[in-house]
């Protein structure tokens, strides 16, 4: 999303480079997919290199109390 929003900006300041961008606008819904694209490929690499370094994923809920004690 911030890569979106930094691009539309750029466009929209195009002339201050010497460029015309005319009728500038964003897509909402487009920007939405493409950053859960993003974060779906990144989630599939991290798994990977989990598998692959052989290190064990475990889900749940912890707490950190003192003496650093995990439960």
């Amino acid at each position: 999303m911030l890569k979106s929003a930094n691009t539309f900006h750029s466009l929209k300041h195009a002339e201050d480079y010497g460029l015309i961008a005319e009728n500038i606008h964003f897509d909402f819904l487009s920007m939405i997919k493409r950053s859960r694209n993003i974060s779906e490929k990144m989630r599939k690499g991290i798994n990977f290199l989990m598998r692959k370094n052989k290190i064990e994923v475990i889900f749940g809920r912890a707490k950190i109390h003192p003496g650093k004690k995990v439960i």
